[in-house]
């Protein structure tokens, strides 16, 4: 049974354990961040069509390098729900169900930037979701010719670069929408 164990800023807050289509995830009780987590407690069980589990490759893009990305596998994760229809859940630093009417994940991204901290984004076929923000950008916006690496680092697109003068500058967060249907399953501890 495959089990992984979400990152969120150098804490480990949910287990996932994968049994064929039903997914538990357990919540790390513990509060005191230096003793050993403690996953007792099952927070929530799911029926599902799809499992996708986060990966960051490293590199010059992320907090590690190419030869740790095996440590990083399942720092987030992304359900597709059996039912209903295009319902998803997303496991990282917290928990919520949200809703993709007219598009699908084609792939699911989860580069582990600075400070262990996952930037997760669901590259659909009409839309890119950024995780952390809870939001869309139509693909439109986004080059065609982009490369797997750069839709990992998408986050970097989204928030755009840092200027001393005129504050973020080329960003796309002005044209994000809000995800559909979203509901919290869990809070960030």
């Amino acid at each position: 049974m495959p089990t992984y164990y979400t990152h969120d800023n150098g804490g480990r807050p949910f287990k996932v354990a994968i049994q064929k289509s039903t997914v538990n995830i357990y919540k790390d009780t513990n509060k005191d961040f230096d003793k050993e987590p403690d996953y007792s407690k099952l927070l929530k069980t799911f029926i599902v069509k799809k499992v996708y589990v986060g990966k960051s490759t490293g590199g010059t893009i992320g907090d590690h390098t190419v030869a740790q990305a095996k440590e990083f596998v399942g720092n987030s994760i992304l359900l597709e729900l059996a039912s209903p229809a295009n319902t998803y859940v997303f496991v990282g630093h917290e928990i919520y169900e949200f809703k993709m009417p007219d598009d699908e994940p084609e792939k699911y991204f989860s580069l582990v930037g600075n400070n262990d901290v996952p930037y997760p984004v669901i590259l659909g076929k009409n839309n890119v979701y950024f995780m952390l923000d809870r939001k869309f950008v139509s693909r439109e916006h986004f080059s065609l010719k982009m490369t797997p690496l750069q839709w990992e680092d998408s986050y970097h697109i989204f928030y755009g670069q840092w200027d001393q003068k005129k504050g973020w500058v080329n960003s796309l967060e002005d044209r994000a929408k809000k995800m559909k249907g979203v509901k919290i399953i869990q809070k960030r501890n």
